[in-house]
């Protein structure tokens, strides 16, 4: 092993250069990482027993300090050095359950995998050619990664026998900002420090599904022609923010299931809880005298205008999130001071032509990515916006056999009753196993929203999806199967797996962005 070892050493310079850093007492004594897991505490919130991974770990003292907090965490350093580890860190590592050393080059794919990754003090080392493999191999191996790079010019080589600088990328913050922006993920945080900078990010939520086929319901030209149109109305954008506390919020989709609730709601509503609702949802609110607190649309043809009539009263006070994609009608009768601007079109091909009509990404505009319907997305905004416990009602993404397929009379989706239905099953060789018939834009949205819980639950949000509908069957039926075996599900998140049987066929999604096609 150490002859291959050495092999590798004079094949790869960079990896000769770091042994022999590793090699000097001096070079230990600063290690930026450990110094910023109070911070990715702060940040990150993450709950109990979950797996971390230290990318390009060095001394390893971050990936002990990780393996001490009061998490119990699951802990995997990395690095491509093996003498890299301090001896007593090298010592504890062994024989140890939680708490692993891994000698690989970030460069190449790893088979590791983590809720978490943790990188400080790596890429600034990392060559530029090489920075692009480097994300990718991360940000798919950890679902959300902290990232800290310093920014300026290192001193330690002066002073040591190397052969070359050590940081051989020094970038600024709009550098790495657009780097990553490239990597298509979603920053929940970022931070400019004096010689360093501070990202927060996940790139899962964009990850393309096995799917047959799927267009949109609007072309792409009039889409553009959609997005320049209304950049001219100076709309204020969509913002996050930091929740204070657990804030409670109501999310109403258009599902049949959505009728059983109508109290509950009515008595939510009453009790101050905000009530945010996506296309018809709104007049089944206004039908019933409840006040919407805000109505998001995402959907470009022009006959969803109707979605957003005003009653004086009862909209008063309502808020709306509107997407940029939608047809410019929509905007003529709302109150502008109380309209939002909704970037929810976020494909690569789309956020430059963006950029020309907003302006600059995370500061005159934000990204909202999700899913491919209005719900899915509207969840992704509530927590864009800070809340941290979400009441789901009408998120049913299945077929019932004795009910309409919307709370609310909608004739535009009629037809779907004649299309061929995706048979899904949920908890698939549990005992749990329960089928549901979808249409094919409802299979789709069980999938995404599997991918996406992640996401929600390691930001610290709390959902409740309520009614007998999939979506609500794959919480339940984790919820039960944890229960019964007194482990994590194989999932980890809260929600059983969902299962396409059989052959697909193409689906109009209604509530539109730009879809993989596989």
């Amino acid at each position: 092993m150490r002859k291959i070892l050495e092999a590798n050493t004079i094949q790869n310079p960079e990896l000769k250069k770091y042994i022999t850093c590793w090699e000097n007492d001096e070079y230990r004594q600063v290690a930026p990482g450990e110094l910023l897991v109070p911070k990715f505490l702060e940040w990150a919130r993450p709950n109990r027993h979950m797996t971390i991974i230290d990318w390009g770990c060095g001394t390893g003292r971050a990936a002990k300090r990780f393996y001490a907090a009061p998490y119990d965490f699951d802990v995997t350093a990395v690095d491509f050095a093996y003498n890299c580890l301090d001896p007593e860190v090298k010592e504890f590592v062994k024989d140890n359950d939680r708490f692993r050393f891994v000698e690989e080059d970030l460069a190449v794919q790893s088979n590791l995998r983590s809720e978490y990754g943790f990188c400080t003090d790596v890429m600034e080392h990392i060559p530029e050619e090489q920075i692009d493999a480097v994300l990718t191999n991360i940000l798919y191996a950890s679902k959300h990664v902290f990232f800290q790079i310093s920014t300026v010019e290192d001193i330690f080589s002066k002073h040591i026998d190397v052969d070359g600088d050590l940081h051989v990328s020094v970038f600024d913050y709009q550098w790495w900002l657009k780097k990553f922006t490239e990597h298509s993920v979603i920053i929940h945080r970022s931070e400019q420090l004096h010689g360093a900078v501070i990202f927060y990010l996940t790139g899962w939520s964009e990850r393309a599904l096995n799917w047959n086929g799927g267009h949109l319901n609007t072309d792409e030209e009039k889409i553009k022609e959609n997005i320049a149109e209304n950049a001219k109305l100076g709309l204020q954008p969509i913002v996050p923010h930091v929740g204070d506390g657990e804030v409670e919020v109501m999310l109403l989709c258009g599902g049949p299931t959505l009728n059983d609730f109508e109290d509950e709601i009515r008595e939510k509503r009453a009790n101050d809880v905000k009530c945010v609702t996506v296309n018809g949802s709104y007049n089944w609110c206004l039908e019933r005298s409840i006040k919407p607190s805000m109505q998001c649309m995402v959907d470009a043809r022009k006959f969803n205008k109707r979605f957003v009539e005003q009653i004086p009263g009862l909209t008063d006070k309502t808020k709306y999130a509107i997407s940029s994609q939608c047809d410019p009608s929509i905007f003529d009768d709302l109150p502008k001071d109380r309209t939002y601007m909704w970037q929810t079109t976020t494909s690569a091909a789309a956020i430059p032509y963006i950029k020309e009509h907003y302006g600059e990404m995370y500061k005159d505009w934000f990204p909202s990515p999700g899913g491919s319907t209005v719900g899915l997305r509207a969840l992704m905004l509530l927590r864009m916006l800070g809340f941290d416990k979400i009441y789901i009602y009408g998120m049913d993404s299945c077929v019932f056999e004795d009910r309409d397929h919307h709370a609310y009379e909608q004739k535009e989706n009629d037809h779907l009753n004649e299309r061929k239905t995706v048979p899904i099953v949920v908890g698939k060789g549990t005992a749990y196993e329960k089928r549901f018939q979808c249409q094919p834009w409802q299979a789709y949205q069980s999938r995404e929203f599997e991918l996406m819980v992640p996401s929600l639950e390691q930001s610290g949000v709390h959902l409740q999806v309520k009614g007998d509908g999939l979506i609500a069957y794959m919480i339940e039926a984790a919820a039960k199967h944890v229960e019964d075996t007194e482990v994590d599900d194989q999932n980890g998140f809260g929600v059983a797996r969902v299962v396409i049987e059989g052959e697909t066929v193409d689906a109009d999604f209604d509530h539109a962005r730009y879809y993989p096609k596989e």
